[in-house]
């Protein structure tokens, strides 16, 4: 099992000694993510060039696959963190917005 972050550990990080990579498809991305998250889809992570010199947050929409993601990182040398909780958990993280998401048709 790998590292994990709580949202209010994240809170309290400095802003520039982390990455928070979001790995959900480009438009779950679109329709809203985290403010300051980057979109590097799940299955483009493994050829992404990552940074070593900082904590890297993995974060998707239930936290399952981020926690998979996180431990694929570790194993591979890299300061890798899962956001417990996902991003629906009433963190209080800053939320960004593109557009509204649509509930149907």
């Amino acid at each position: 099992m790998g590292n994990s972050i709580t949202a209010e550990e994240l809170a309290k990080l400095e802003s520039g000694s982390y990455a928070l990579i979001d790995i959900r498809d480009g438009s779950a991305f679109e329709y809203g993510h985290i403010d300051g998250a980057v979109n590097i889809a799940q299955e483009d992570i493994a050829a992404a060039e990552l940074p070593t010199d900082k904590k890297l947050i993995i974060c998707c929409r239930s936290g399952i696959i981020s926690r998979d993601i996180a431990d694929e990182l570790c194993d591979k040398g890299f300061d890798a963190y899962n956001l417990e909780g996902a991003m629906w958990s009433g963190s209080g993280l800053k939320w960004k917005t593109a557009r509204s998401p649509r509930l149907w048709s």
